[in-house]
């Protein structure tokens, strides 16, 4: 039995992060752009956003069993969706993973699947030396001044981990709890910030990585406007539009590592209410969420009208949430009522254009995820 059309929403403004969904790295060409989200039991789990296959303005938002009936999804797609299903936190970090797995199965092609385990192994190069920072800001803030004669970051192995030892001790005594629960507390943190970036090394991280080559391409994309292309007309706008987000992210990035400045207040809240934390460390990800594919489809475009084409059909939008009472900057059409596409055809699933995808796929884990 097929499913029925899917129905076009002319204007879509989502509110929060959640209603927007996650950038899925889908490598069917039909489902280029696609976003999902969370949905009831009748979406099978989730839905998908897809933006207007005609290249008109609006997108279509449907169960993922619709999408699969009606798209053709590859391989790597159906192997994706399953793992989706299976997540336990729906963010961005956790479909960075989810994805990296499936990609390491080899679904997506050999230089995907390389890709994908240089950034897995990327990714818990970054957690080990997290987990080791938090240890010696928590060191730093326990011990009396003057109480060892070198730093804990110089320290040799064996004292190093003794101090360490008694650092969770008078952290787990002031708290009330046992160390093991603070030994848990810590490796969820060192989890949960790894894509911040904490230390020497910090830059090296995910996002700061992904908000510095957002930044660049806020500049190169503005002088491309400012070159006088007609082509080009959108450049401005998409310009300001990636810079108010590089400017939010920014300021949500120095907020999670302020809570790193002190270790019991952050343990404290921790042990309250790690959703909260776990909310405003994360807010970063979510606000750059879908930009590395932008980045990567610019970096490989050649700068051709037809790449600024594809990136505006597919450019995240802010949540009106998050905005406030600022302007969106890609925001031209006021919201529309809901109407049935005229014409609704599945998109053919070219072997030319999912192999595109899959070599964007290898580059995008290979030069932001790495």
């Amino acid at each position: 039995m097929s499913s029925p059309p899917p129905e076009l929403l002319v204007s879509y403004r989502p509110t929060n992060f959640q209603e927007r969904g996650l950038a899925v790295p889908f490598t069917a060409p039909a489902l280029a752009g696609a976003r999902v989200r969370l949905g009831g039991r009748e979406a099978g789990g989730f839905e998908v956003i897809l933006p207007n296959p005609s290249g008109s303005r609006g997108v279509y938002i449907m169960p993922w069993a619709a999408a699969r009936d009606t798209f053709r999804p590859s391989v790597h797609d159906h192997l994706l969706a399953t793992a989706l299903g299976a997540m336990v936190d729906f963010t961005p970090a956790s479909l960075r993973r989810a994805a990296y797995a499936v990609a390491a199965g080899g679904a997506a092609g050999r230089a995907a699947r390389r890709a994908a385990e240089a950034a897995m192994a990327a990714e818990r190069k970054h957690v080990l030396q997290t987990h080791f920072h938090l240890l010696l800001g928590l060191i730093r803030v326990t011990e009396p001044q003057g109480a060892h004669p070198l730093p804990p970051e110089r320290e040799e192995q064996t004292k190093l981990e003794r101090r360490a030892g008694a650092a969770v001790l008078h952290l787990a005594r002031t708290l009330a709890t046992t160390t093991e629960t603070i030994a848990g507390w810590i490796e969820g943190l060192a989890t949960l910030f790894a894509a911040v970036g904490v230390g020497p090394s910090a830059q090296e991280a995910f996002l700061p990585r992904l908000l510095a080559a957002l930044t660049r391409f806020s500049k190169d994309i503005e002088a491309r406007g400012r070159a006088g292309d007609e082509a080009f007309a959108p450049a401005p706008l998409l310009a300001r539009h990636a810079a108010t987000t590089a400017a939010l992210a920014r300021a949500a990035l120095a907020d999670a590592t302020a809570l790193l400045a002190d270790p019991f207040a952050l343990a404290r809240a921790w042990q309250a209410d790690r959703g909260a934390v776990a909310a405003g460390v994360t807010r970063a990800d979510w606000l750059l969420d879908g930009w590395a594919q932008i980045l990567v489809l610019w970096q490989n475009g050649g700068g051709a009208p037809a790449t600024l084409e594809e990136i505006l059909r597919i450019v995240p939008h802010l949540p009106t949430g998050v905005l406030g009472d600022q302007a969106s900057e890609e925001e031209t059409l006021p919201p529309a009522p809901r109407r049935r596409a005229a014409a609704f055809r599945p998109m053919t699933c070219a072997g030319g254009l999912l192999a595109r995808n899959e070599a964007l796929r290898a580059l995008s884990l290979g030069t932001l995820a790495a």
